[in-house]
């Protein structure tokens, strides 16, 4: 799947207003009036003007660009490749990834060693003025080959590029743009996790088991989860498994229970018209009495001062909720 700049002069007609003498036989739906906006009023600063996935070239073809695209560009090499980085000319194994940054020397080419020739990639340019803020924000390195390990996310978000380009419905730019970003804050989640670097493939399968089975807990505050049940879901001792537990995440499986729980009490005090003992149990807390006292030590109040207490401030008191368990 591929995009080109074909379709830019209509794309720009359209959202000036301009018709064609083929609109009178065009279906008008009825549609809710609207405020009118410029497409600088809505942009989000990035775009892509090109992408492919599962794109394939012969032994022959060869990227050389002096001077760059003008825009940065995304590889992401599903066969060995022979291209240059920061580091100079080199092969890069099948898995490889590439962020080329403006003005840089892009060259790559299909490594002839082996039974294959040429070779196959998925790939997208961006650019715009927000291009530089967002690589930045993420952190991800440019002109480097990246080794991050699986990229399974990486098709699917290109295909979506490519399909908000095609069908043209409104806010496309803005999901085109949202859907970079996605693909950057993935890429940096999978280059900025040192600890993984040192974990050896058994360790890597156990912390996603551990991420998994997080998730699991902290959406299913209400049951009466010990160590001993978390352990079995993982098929470890209950030793074994607090051990890696804490390694993993920097917290006792115990302690991380405790607070998730806390953490969602603090909510439904504050955002529903729960009870409290109705609270303690959705929780995790099937005795009130030990709710309470464990309430007040960790928070500094009785559940019941606790809303009288928000509601006071009008609302202003921040109630931190782990929405992602899965991240160490």
């Amino acid at each position: 799947m591929l995009l080109d700049h074909s379709s830019a002069s209509t794309i720009t007609a359209e959202l000036s207003g301009s018709v064609t003498a083929d609109s009178s036989r065009s279906l008008v739906l009825p549609q809710a009036p609207r405020r009118a906006v410029t497409t600088s009023a809505l942009t989000l600063g990035v775009d892509v003007p090109r992408a492919g996935v599962e794109v394939v070239h012969d032994q022959q073809f060869c990227i050389d660009r002096p001077k760059g695209s003008g825009d940065y560009l995304f590889l992401h090499f599903l066969t060995p490749i022979n291209i240059r980085s920061v580091t100079g000319v080199a092969v890069a194994p099948a898995g490889s990834c590439m962020l080329y940054a403006p003005g840089f020397h892009q060259w790559y080419r299909g490594n002839d060693a082996g039974r294959s020739a040429g070779f196959r990639h998925h790939w997208f340019h961006f650019g715009g003025e927000q291009a530089d803020d967002l690589v930045a924000r993420f952190g991800v390195p440019v002109n480097t080959v990246l080794q991050p390990g699986s990229l399974d996310f990486v098709p699917a978000l290109i295909s979506d590029m490519c399909r908000e380009r095609a069908r043209r419905e409104d806010f496309a730019a803005e999901s085109r743009a949202l859907l970079v970003a996605e693909l950057l804050l993935n890429l940096a989640r999978r280059c900025q996790q040192p600890h993984e670097e040192r974990l050896t493939p058994h360790q890597v399968e156990l912390l996603e088991r551990f991420r998994d089975l997080r998730l699991r807990v902290h959406e299913e505050l209400h049951r009466r989860w010990s160590v001993g049940d978390m352990a079995a879901q993982v098929h470890l001792s209950e030793s074994r498994f607090a051990t890696l537990f804490t390694g993993f995440f920097n917290v006792s499986p115990t302690e991380d229970l405790i607070r998730a729980r806390i953490d969602k009490a603090r909510w439904l005090l504050t955002n529903t018209s729960l009870a409290v003992k109705q609270v303690a149990a959705q929780s995790g807390f099937p005795n009130l009495h030990y709710f309470s006292r464990l309430f007040h030590r960790r928070v500094g109040c009785a559940p019941r001062d606790y809303y009288r207490r928000f509601v006071a401030n009008a609302g202003t008191e921040v109630v931190p909720l782990r929405f992602d368990a899965r991240a160490g």
